[in-house]
Formats: C-alpha cells, structure tokens, sequence
C-alpha cells in the first residue's frame, strides 16, 4: 500500500509531504524520487509509474506550496533552502541511494538539489527543464514577467488566469479542448496566494545557471524535451553541443509536457534512464 508522509524537517520550518509507492526502501535499491511541475501535484506521476511498482521503490514529492506541502517563509533563499529540505527529508524516511526525476520548475528544483552534491545521488532524468539564465539582462526580463504574473494570480479569477497561463507560447501545441482540460485539472487545486508565492520564490530570475553541472556529474543525466516545443528544443540542441556526453531525447508530437502528451515515448526513455541508474546504484553498493 502507499504510504502518505508528511515530513517535518529537524531545523527547518517548512513541513514537505511525500508519497512512497512501490517497492519498500532498502540501502541496496536506488529509489526514484519524482518532482511535478509549477501548478502540479506529486499524483501527476501515480498513472506513469503503476507498470514499475513491483520492481522499484518511488518517492514522490509535493513541492512547496504545491499539493499537501507547506509554503516556504517569505524572504528565504529557496534554491538554497530546497535542497536542505529535501535531503532531510529523504533522510528522515531512511533514503539512502536515489535518483531524481524532474518536469520543469521540478527539473530546476532537481538541478538545485543535485549542484549540493548529496550524498547517494546516482541519476538525473529533466523533462523540459531550464538549467538557468546566462546574463543579467535575460534575469531582468524574467523577473518583470514574473511580478506581472504574480499580479495575475492575485487579480483574476482562478479560472482566468489559468486560461491565460495555457495561452503562453510554452503551451502553443495544446489544443483549445485540452487547455480547458487543464484549466479543470487545476481549478480543483489552485490557491492563488500560494501560485504567486511558489512562482516569486522560485523564479527563473533568481536560479543560479547549473550548466556547469552537466559536465561535473559522475552519474547519468539524460535530458528530453519535445519536439512541439520550439524553445526547449533548440536549448535542448545548445547543452549537447555545450556537453556532448549528455544524452538528449527529442520527443516526436509532443510539446512542453512530455509524459502527459506522449506517455509512452516518455516511458521508453525512463525506462532506459532506469537501466543507466540500477548500474549506477550497484557500482556504489
């Protein structure tokens, strides 16, 4: 049965809910950790993982001010504070080897945790994920199309702001019906204080750029973006060039979110990510 945990980190005040499905941990198996997107919840992931449970352990993570995990106190320096709290976590529940799954601001997150070289880390798997901006001037044009969006959330109805959310460019291969879908999807979940909030902390404009992380990790990252999504994409094509020993995956029809669109291309590629992460977990046994 999956076990529902709501981890209060010794030292910290933030309170980090994390589901374990699966297999049960030991020291000997490496367990992935899955990290969802902004406005997500760690039950994105319950329909991906269901072929795996009778063969791996799965930890899956509400983020701060997401699903049933606190909000992060105004001020801190979360992509210094995240990563402290996810290592206790894991700690707390007697996680020793993993490997980290991440979409999007989940994948950001991923890098974060991963640039503080935690003990037992083997594996990187980043769905559509941005490693950090590479000037000052980029931050600057980030930061002020966050605080308009923060406006947003706390301006407009839920279900308009969300309607103009899946109207960005990222979002350009869904069509109509499902950008209402996904404005439903949310609707049911979505508290604006703690979308404005998890967005302001979490900005792009104030991530450190983990590029350098590609080249220095002494495990697997694999990386995969889709091919509808134009901007990912061409980053995708950039980090290859910059690090060749990365391995890319373009996925074919599908846009920003990878495994909602394209499932089982998504799976293929997790499943040999999972072979790259077994051996992996096994040399450092």
């Amino acid at each position: 049965m999956p076990q529902q945990v709501l981890i209060n980190a010794a030292g910290l005040d933030d309170q980090l809910h994390i589901g374990l499905h699966g297999l049960p941990v030991t020291p000997e198996r490496p367990v992935i950790v899955m990290l969802h997107g902004f406005l997500g919840s760690c039950d994105d992931w319950l329909e991906l993982i269901q072929p795996y449970l009778n063969h791996h352990s799965f930890a899956l993570v509400d983020l701060p001010n997401h699903g049933r995990s606190s909000r992060m106190r105004a001020g801190q320096n979360s992509f210094h504070h995240w990563p402290q709290l996810l290592a206790r976590g894991l700690q707390q529940l007697g996680i020793g080897k993993h490997a980290l799954v991440g979409y999007s601001l989940g994948g950001r997150l991923a890098l974060a945790y991963a640039a503080r070289k935690p003990k037992g880390l083997c594996g990187l798997l980043l769905e559509s994920c941005h490693p950090g901006l590479g000037s000052w001037q980029a931050r600057l044009r980030r930061s002020q199309w966050q605080q308009r969006w923060q406006g947003e959330w706390l301006r407009q109805s839920a279900r308009v702001a969300l309607t103009r959310w899946y109207q960005l460019p990222v979002f350009t291969d869904l069509s109509s019906r499902q950008q209402v879908d996904q404005v439903n999807c949310r609707l049911r979940t979505l508290t604006p204080w703690r979308t404005a909030q998890a967005q302001a902390q979490f900005s792009l404009a104030k991530q450190p750029n983990y590029r350098r992380l590609f080249n220095a990790a002494e495990y697997p990252i694999h990386y995969l973006v889709g091919a509808n999504d134009k901007k990912y994409a061409k980053l995708a094509t950039t980090l290859k060039r910059q690090n060749p020993t990365l391995s890319t995956f373009l996925i074919q029809r599908a846009g920003h979110n990878v495994h909602a669109h394209q499932p089982e291309q998504w799976l293929h590629c997790f499943s040999l990510w999972l072979q790259t992460v077994s051996l992996q977990g096994s040399t450092h046994a």
